[in-house]
């Protein structure tokens, strides 16, 4: 055989291959009766191998049917009609145009017992009926979410199926809440949903529905009827006082309006006992697509957050929110929602720390009493246009953000008294353009335009005045004081063609970015004399700026269960970086290439099995690149580094089981990343002063990840399982003293939740979790910290009307110290058609003190937290 055939011999077999791949699998056919009449409306199902549905039609008026599989060929056909006998028969014993004949089936009525499925699943849609998961106890529709198998509610108010966030939430099939959507979760009550449907493989976009697959997940709430096309919604009054004789309040307003072609939910809280509502705020979706990143200041207030234990127990708190949301649907294709926020917090918090930086030759320790007061004010608004049709996709974000926030920490340092004045304002505007075109029945064209400027003015002022031989000649001086201003404007233009060859998709994205950032801080102070100098060492004012052009080949292909995308990103950085009126400025290029690859393998319809690879490099930004010392508070500052880049390979694979109609979700996920570093973390501790800088050392860091969750849900009294495992190790490094340090943190978390309610008098739900968490290195010996909480709350229904619910919360802490807090809360609710009346003690036994652990890095925390007393409110209700 020459050469010449077998080129022909092999591209024959070419021709072969993509004449299988582009099968697609059509079935057509007729319904007809025992007389040989068509019969309509015969529900003609598609099955696979384990009877699970793949797709499913009804007969036209002629008992026609005919329906197009491209991902996967079915084993059965099964025909159902009321009145007739089922038929299934064997694909293979298929002819395409078929007469199929129902045979009349004659049955007598019964005992009757209607039971209602759970759960249901049809094509990519996962129905859950919300009857079937929830309890008497439940206020909002998120306290149901988390009884549903597959499905997570995090603290934040982020919703996940099957280990990853959703894409959208929509309210009957309309986008009302945008990014906010724990507004719409954590208000609306859990009676006014009737089916919560989890959109499996969402792709928003009509344009690039079969053009362009999408591994998302989407839930969408159907309403009951009652609530639709009126104005609905709740008023709460809440009063009461506690221990302290301080007066206590907790009041919502909460009114909807959910139609056909108008959407509105508006919202007023107020509440001061421990219930934040700044979580509400966040943005609980990230669209990579249409999203930048935001600018994180350099001085970071205080966080009044105490890790694992709820926040009504110790926060003391004043907020004050308002929210609303409109969302105007002219027609099916086209919407504008503008959506207005804005958040006033004021919160206070009491404690005793201790922290420990760990040296090779000593340890340093800081011992703080803090009395600190935490205000913000936060104003947002979103203006957004969607137009969603077959012909063309726009969609244009303009949004703007203002939030103010400062923290007055009053404190004695080791016994010393001291002061200081934490703050910053972030201000942003910002707008999102997509358009999307179809070129052909298998091509498309998107382009994507993200704009933003920001402005982040900081400042951090200490009394008495810190540090006298560094800044003041050895002097006392009254108070110090740094300002930091941070100005950011970038722009990301990029363009995606792409067009489909048989089961092959292929593509390229190109593009042209543009970023230029602004840093200036300066130190003063009062009280100094005339040897002040404020030294070089603490100035900075410099840009930084990043053309970067880049193209990003990718490749996706899909047959059946196994989809696999391939993309080769490449990026070609012009950086400048230099101060203000300098006259030569440093001048970088760099070049990148990272490629990333996912696949995605149903090994069966309950099994699925998802690779992923991906190599990426870490660009600097003008934080990493100021070269002087920045204070983030009165005990430490940091100092950026020369340019410098680092690489990541991340690895991860993650294995899935999934049968929601008996209720089984598991998966176990691991993730392996490797870091390349030129540069190191460099701490030095100067007398009081902890500062920490970057020095030039190549070395490479290592962590993995192992993590499994298991849900089940079992309708024999309702009963839900969720358990969650997770074991992290992180092999780091950082110079003490001129001497590398390898450490490794090492962390096991192993934590589930259960619900069940066996009778109609009773239901039972609960959450425990233990953590371990141990900080090892070559200069002192292992440090651990030990960890567990348990809720268990028991609710009674003696009647229709009463309600008694007695909680429990448990939270104990091993190592280093045992320390060990009991909370019990007790509430009596009276309802009474649309009124309620509730009776609260919060806090029953009046627990004040706790003391916990955490390690990070080569440090250790300890914090000795005072909670909040024991309180008495009264609530009343009313639904409309």
């Amino acid at each position: 055989m020459t050469y010449r055939h077998y080129i022909t011999f092999i591209g024959m077999l070419f021709c072969l291959y993509f004449k299988m791949a582009a099968q697609s699998f059509c079935y057509e056919g007729k319904v007809v009766d025992e007389h040989h009449k068509p019969l309509s409306d015969v529900s003609v199902s598609f099955l696979r191998k384990n009877r699970s549905i793949v797709n499913f039609t009804f007969t036209d008026e002629e008992g026609r049917f005919s329906m197009t599989l491209d991902r996967e060929k079915p084993f059965f056909l099964s025909l159902s009609f009321l009145g007739y006998a089922n038929q299934i028969l064997s694909i293979d014993a298929y002819t395409p145009g078929m007469t199929f004949q129902l045979i009349p089936s004659d049955f007598q009525l019964q005992e009757v017992k209607v039971k209602s499925n759970r759960v249901s699943v049809s094509s990519d849609t996962l129905s859950y009926l919300v009857s079937g998961f929830r309890m008497p106890q439940d206020r909002s529709i998120a306290d149901v979410l988390k009884k549903m198998p597959g499905l997570e509610v995090l603290p934040g108010g982020i919703i996940r199926f099957e280990d990853k966030n959703i894409s959208k939430l929509y309210i009957e099939g309309m986008d009302l809440m945008g990014d906010n959507y724990a507004l719409a979760t954590n208000n609306l009550s859990g009676k006014v949903v009737k089916k919560v449907e989890v959109l499996r493989n969402h792709q928003q976009i009509s344009v690039l529905r079969g053009k362009n697959f999408s591994e998302q997940a989407a839930i969408n709430l159907v309403l009951e009827e009652e609530v639709k096309f009126a104005i609905s919604g709740s008023l709460d009054l809440g009063g009461g006082i506690n221990d302290s004789k301080d007066g206590l309040w907790d009041m919502r307003a909460l009114a909807m309006y959910l139609g056909r072609k108008y959407q509105n939910l508006s919202l007023y809280k107020t509440n001061n006992v421990g219930i934040s509502t700044e979580d509400e705020l966040q943005s609980q979706i990230n669209d990579r697509e249409l999203s930048l990143s935001e600018t994180s200041p350099l001085i970071l207030l205080p966080q009044i957050d105490q890790n694992l234990i709820g926040e009504k127990h110790y926060l003391d708190n004043r907020d004050h929110l308002i929210a609303t949301h409109h969302l105007f649907q002219f027609n099916p294709e086209n919407h504008l929602r503008v959506q207005f926020h804005y958040l006033h917090a004021d919160q206070d918090q009491e404690n005793e720390t201790t922290t420990q930086y760990f040296y090779p030759d000593k340890t340093v320790i800081y011992q703080e009493q803090n009395n600190i007061d935490l205000t913000s004010d936060q104003l947002k608004g979103e203006v957004t246009f969607e137009r969603n049709a077959n012909q063309c996709f726009i969609k244009n974000i303009l949004s703007g953000n203002w939030k103010k926030s400062q923290a007055v920490q009053d404190f004695q340092m080791n016994r010393k008294p001291m002061s200081q004045i934490l703050g910053n304002t972030h201000r942003r505007l910002s707008d999102c353009l997509q358009l999307v075109f179809p070129m052909h029945e298998n091509r498309f064209f998107r382009l994507t335009s993200l704009n933003r400027l920001e402005e982040t003015p900081q400042k951090l002022i200490v009394t008495p005045g810190i540090f006298p031989d560094l800044f003041n000649s050895g002097k006392e001086y009254d108070s110090f004081q740094q300002d930091v201003n941070l100005t950011t404007l970038s722009t990301e233009n990029t363009t995606d063609w792409q067009f489909k060859l048989f089961h092959f998709y292929m593509g390229s994205k190109l593009g042209i970015d543009y970023s230029r950032e602004k840093l200036t801080s300066g130190i003063g102070g009062t009280g100094m004399g005339k040897d002040f100098v404020t030294g070089a060492d603490f100035t900075n004012n410099l840009t930084f700026s990043d053309l970067r052009l880049h193209a990003s080949p990718h490749f996706q292909y899909q047959k059946d269960g196994f989809r696999m995308n391939f993309s080769i990103p490449f990026s070609l950085h012009f950086y400048q970086l230099g101060g203000l009126g300098a006259e030569e400025r440093q001048r970088f290029t760099r070049t990148f290439i990272e490629p990333i690859l996912n696949v995605n393998y149903e090994i069966t319809p309950f099994w699925s099995l998802l690779p992923a690879v991906m190599y990426r490099y870490q660009t600097p930004t003008i934080q990493q690149l100021y070269t002087h010392y920045i204070f983030t508070q009165y005990r430490e500052a940091l100092k950026g580094t020369s340019f410098e880049t680092f690489s990541q390979l991340i690895s991860s694979l993650t294995l899935k089981f999934n049968n929601p109609m008996s209720g089984w979700f598991w998966s176990l996920t691991g993730n392996v990343l490797r870091g390349n570093h030129d540069q190191i973390a460099k701490a030095v501790q100067k007398e009081m002063l902890h500062a920490t800088e970057m020095v030039d050392c190549p070395h490479h860091t290592l962590q993995w990840t192992a993590r499994t969750r298991f849900s089940k849900t079992f309708a024999f009294w309702k009963i839900f399982v969720g358990i969650t495992a997770q074991y992290t190790e992180n092999h780091q490094k950082l110079m003490l003293e001129e001497e590398v340090t390898p450490y490794q943190n090492k962390s096991i978390m192993v934590s589930g939740n259960y619900a069940l309610q066996p009778n109609r008098y009773l239901s039972i739900e609960g959450a425990e979790r233990f953590g371990h968490t141990t900080l090892s290195s070559g200069i002192q010996p292992d440090s651990h910290a030990m960890t567990l909480t348990n809720q268990f709350d028991v609710n009674i229904f003696p009647t229709a009307a009463w309600k008694f619910q007695w909680s429990h919360a448990w939270y104990l802490n091993y190592k280093p110290v045992r320390s060990s807090i009991y909370f019990m809360n007790l509430s009596l609710t009276y309802t009474l058609q649309r009124y309620s009346i509730e009776l609260l003690i919060n806090n029953a036994l009046n627990k004040r003190m706790y003391q916990q652990n955490t390690l990070t890095s080569l440090m250790e925390n300890t914090v000795n937290q005072m909670f909040r007393p024991r309180e008495f409110l009264m609530k009343v209700s009313y639904q409309f």
